[in-house]
């Protein structure tokens, strides 16, 4: 069989489990490939000398430190395959647990952040 014949369709319920995937599969491209980790620091540097990237370096930096303390809960989850279409369907529900003041904090940095670029 060819190779494109195998792909199968990824079908996510909520719009997150394959971007946490991505997102956790290039987080450990740095630790294992050093090429890949010497360009993202190249990256880093760029944005770091650019006067108008540096200035929001601490608010973004402040932003996922906000983001780091909210708690998400997943439950079991239930994948469920259809022979018939070739489709796998991954339901995990989650549980965000986040407070009024993380709310306000999170969109005080944003409010900050949007009067630097706009």
């Amino acid at each position: 069989m060819e190779d494109y014949k195998k792909i199968e369709t990824f079908i996510d319920r909520y719009g997150n489990a394959f971007d946490e995937y991505i997102s956790s599969v290039v987080n450990k491209l740095s630790d294992t490939d050093s090429e890949y980790d010497t360009i993202e620091k190249q990256i880093a540097n760029l944005y770091k000398e650019n006067p108008e990237i540096s200035v929001l370096i601490e608010d973004f930096s402040r932003l996922q430190a906000e983001y780091e303390q909210i708690e998400v809960v997943y439950d079991k989850s239930v994948v469920v395959t259809d022979q018939d279409k070739k489709t796998t369907t991954i339901d995990a529900p989650a549980t965000v647990k986040i407070t009024a003041e993380q709310v306000r904090r999170i969109a005080d940095i944003v409010k900050q952040i949007r009067k630097k670029i706009i």
